[in-house]
């Protein structure tokens, strides 16, 4: 997977006053780039990976082009999404000032069934979906580290994003007949291995592979057989796990978030908090 290439020009305002953060999953990589002031920039894009971005930018120059669109040059890129389908290209130069920014998502196409919400779709420059917008600023503040973000979320994340796509740019509900629920042989076999690894960084891949399904099947077979997405189920045994530690020990809160399987301490108080309706300290106090 390669990521963007975004070459600041010399003679703008220094490098520093920029930002770029890149972060990784199994199969997804986003990115985050903010400029201030006054600045400019050349781009280039060549990715075996299917391509969004979101962008809250306003240009005072620039010239694009993008594989089979051709030339596409807009000024106010505010509220807008560019949608590349994998081996779809672009490159051009951008000029600003003020502070702009955009963030971008590279997800591979994984195995034949995954990424059907997207099959075929023709690439789309600058459209507006505010629902799919919203999945994209989730995914840059994982990215940037002003959301909790852990394997299984993101990748949720990711196949949400990919059927928000796929309504937005050609009207897909959802693709492909799968059953209905998970075999019982299958379900007792993942909540096993959750149970098992509850303090790991479980991931949506993991899961799938494990019932033999691709990760678009998966998140709707796995919702219709216990009600709840992957995400959520896991989080809530990791609530029960922590409620269970506050009860029964005198283990410091950061400890119990680990064994939980919390990415932090600040994380489990805030889903504790959430999501039980009082603190971890104030929930030990009432079970005590």
């Amino acid at each position: 997977m390669k990521e963007l290439e975004i070459t600041v020009s010399d003679g703008y305002a220094p490098r520093g006053r920029n930002l770029h953060v890149r972060r990784e999953w199994q199969g997804v990589t986003v990115e985050f780039f903010r400029f201030v002031g006054h600045q400019g920039y050349d781009f280039k894009l060549e990715s075996p990976s299917n391509y969004v971005a979101c962008h809250d930018m306003t240009l005072s120059d620039g010239e694009a082009n993008f594989d089979i669109v051709g030339d596409v040059n807009r000024r106010d890129l505010t509220d807008t999404l560019s949608f590349l389908p994998a081996g779809i290209g672009s490159r051009g130069w951008a000029e600003m000032d003020g502070e702009n920014s955009f963030t971008a998502v590279h997800f591979d196409c994984g195995p034949e069934g995954e990424q059907t919400a997207l099959a075929n779709v023709a690439p789309s420059i600058y459209f507006a979906d505010a629902v799919a917008q919203n999945t994209i600023m989730k995914l840059g503040m994982i990215a940037r580290g002003e959301a909790p973000g852990s394997a299984i979320y993101v990748e949720t994340l990711v196949q949400q994003l990919q059927m928000e796509l796929g309504r937005s740019l050609r009207g897909v509900q959802a693709a492909g007949r799968a059953p209905a629920n998970l075999a019982q042989t299958q379900l007792h076999r993942l909540l096993e291995y959750i149970e098992v690894r509850i303090a790991e960084d479980i991931s949506l891949s993991d899961l799938a592979a494990l019932a033999g399904l691709s990760r678009f099947h998966f998140l709707r077979i796995f919702k219709n057989t216990v009600g709840t997405t992957p995400h959520q189920y896991v989080l809530r045994r990791r609530l029960e796990l922590a409620k269970t530690l506050l009860a029964d020990g005198d283990l410091p809160i950061q400890a119990i978030a680990a064994r939980a399987g919390f990415t932090s301490a600040v994380h489990f108080s805030r889903a504790f908090q959430q999501r039980v309706g009082v603190s971890a300290r104030e929930y030990r106090k009432q079970v005590r």
